[in-house]
This record gives structure tokens, C-alpha cells and sequence, in this order.
């Protein structure tokens, strides 16, 4: 199984979803960790304050991440490309956001859903970093991204 998990996790169709029902945004994703923490199942995402998702994810106590199969890899290279600022994500892709219990929202065309609850963040910070290639690859503009760990609430198909 965690094969499986690891194997879905490098094909990168994932959505990072805030907010609840009447008012919520989601993003491509390609960087997850999925562990233990505090005693708790974690999952940990990172998010550019540049990016739209990120006032939602700061304003909201809660968060899902849905992994969808390759058939869907157009739909969320969409997601990726534009900012809900300048283009309503919803009127331009098939995918339908479910509301969960007034806390967050999912895409029931997800094969797996992950609920969670923000329990910490922290900034990606640049003189943290001990291989500086990192800085060089990812972060040449240095718009380093806040991480957010989420205690795992609920997984389902």
C-alpha cells in the first residue's frame, strides 16, 4: 500500500483544496509528506504566499487534498496554471466540490480524499537550508513557501 501511496504521490495529480462550500480555492500540488507527528497522522503541504490558495488556507481552520487519476492530469494542470483571482477554476473544469460538514470542501471525482486540521506552519526560511542548490533551483525569486501541517482527520474514497 504504501507503494501505491508513493507511486501517486510522484505522478503529482493532486489538488490542495481550502476554504468551506460558499467560498473556497484549490491548487495543483506536486510537494506532500504524510507521516507522524505529535502522536497524530499528519500531512503536510507548502503553499506561496503569492499564491490564492494561500488567504484561504491562512483564513480557514481546515483542508483537504484530493489525489484524481490520470484521466484528470488536464483538469489539474488547469488548476496549476491559473490563480482563482483572474479565472473562476469552477466554471472552466468538470469536477464537482462536496461540502464537508461546513469544514472544507473535496472533489467527489477524487479516487482519495484527505481531510485535515491545521495544527502548525512555518515559513520556508533561506538560511535553514544546508544544501544551498535548493535555494538556486526552486527559489531563485525568493518566494519561499509556508508550510502547513494538518492533523488527518479523515480518509475515503
Amino acid at each position: 500500500m504504501i507503494n501505491e501511496l508513493l507511486n501517486e504521490l510522484d505522478k503529482q495529480n493532486i489538488l490542495l483544496t481550502a476554504g468551506n462550500i460558499g467560498h473556497f480555492n484549490s491548487m495543483t500540488i506536486g510537494w506532500i509528506n504524510i507521516g507522524r507527528l505529535w502522536h497524530r497522522h499528519t500531512l503536510l503541504v507548502y503553499v506561496r504566499p503569492t499564491r490564492y490558495t494561500y488567504e484561504f488556507i491562512e483564513k480557514y481552520e481546515y483542508f483537504s487534498v484530493n489525489f484524481f487519476e490520470e484521466k484528470y492530469s488536464d483538469i489539474i494542470d488547469f488548476f496549476g496554471t491559473y490563480s482563482g483571482r483572474s479565472v473562476d477554476k469552477m466554471n472552466y473544469n468538470k469536477l464537482t466540490p462536496i461540502d464537508y460538514n461546513n469544514k472544507a470542501v473535496y472533489y467527489k471525482e477524487s479516487f482519495l480524499k484527505i481531510i485535515c486540521k491545521k495544527i502548525y506552519s512555518f515559513d520556508i526560511k533561506k538560511e535553514n537550508f544546508l544544501n544551498k542548490s535548493i535555494i538556486t533551483h526552486y527559489y531563485s525569486d525568493n518566494n519561499f513557501h509556508r508550510a502547513y501541517i494538518g492533523e488527518i482527520i479523515e480518509i475515503f474514497s
